[in-house]
């Protein structure tokens, strides 16, 4: 039996190796390296980061960003990504508050 793709860390591997190929000239008709580029922020998708250095707090926007998931229908239709996105948020701006709040987390990695 075949293993199911991590896709999250695919797209992790293939935006650490772009990034670091934008600093360099290796691909001249993709114009002048970026050489301002230094870090990745990592951003928590389904399973909540092991650690992490930057906590945001979403509570006045969790609606507008729940309005912007019904955009992708297609992905709706065969997963319950609203509730795992607003649990994932409240799960992680609940953390040290008594109050309802919502919060994303981000580490910081230097390329």
């Amino acid at each position: 039996m075949v293993p199911p793709l991590n896709t999250n860390k695919i797209t992790y591997e293939i935006t650490k190796e772009a990034s670091l190929f934008s600093k360099t000239s290796y691909f001249p008709s993709l114009g002048k390296p970026a050489k301002l580029l230094k870090f990745l922020y990592l951003f928590e998708v389904w399973t909540p980061m092991e650690k992490f250095i930057l906590k945001k707090d979403i509570t006045k926007v969790i609606n507008r960003k729940m309005e912007a998931l019904n955009q992708y229908k297609s992905q709706l239709q065969y997963l319950n990504l609203k509730d795992a996105v607003w649990g994932l948020n409240l799960f992680r701006g609940s953390m040290g508050s008594k109050e309802k709040k919502f919060a994303e987390v981000f580490d910081i990695e230097r390329i």
